[in-house]
């Protein structure tokens, strides 16, 4: 690799972990908050998903892309007021901040990390179709 991919690597790891720790963070805001929709959280959210979406299309991450893509679609619905932010979804977006956090924080195999069971739970929350999404929590 040359240096300045090492470079552009490197920085996007650590604005990814300082995303991962906002992610956290609001979720955990959110987690409390469920009754009353608390925007400034789901805009940080979504915010920081989103440039971990971008950065990881930028650098041909496809797995963090496409993980960040449907973490994001839902976060979008929650903006936009469609979906509250109750535990199930709460819950599926931790299960794929772990995710990420696993592939960020190894990033050389990140393409090997297993996405699909997570990503299918987010797309059927998404959709509306959730009522066989399982957890880890």
């Amino acid at each position: 690799m040359e240096s300045n991919e090492q470079e552009m690597l490197d920085l996007f790891l650590v604005e990814a972990n300082d995303h991962l720790e906002t992610i956290e963070k609001e979720l955990l805001v959110l987690e409390k908050e469920t009754e009353q929709s608390n925007k400034s959280a789901i805009d940080n959210l979504f915010r920081a998903i989103h440039s971990i979406k971008g950065s990881s299309g930028f650098m041909q991450l496809d797995n963090i892309n496409d993980l960040a893509h449907v973490m994001e679609t839902l976060l979008q619905k929650m903006r936009n007021g469609e979906i509250v932010p109750e535990s199930k979804y709460i819950d599926c977006l931790l299960d794929g901040v772990d995710l990420l956090s696993t592939m960020i924080g190894n990033i050389d195999n990140s393409e090997s990390v297993d996405i699909e069971a997570v990503k299918k739970n987010l797309i059927q929350l998404t959709q509306g179709t959730d009522s066989q999404v399982q957890t880890k929590k």
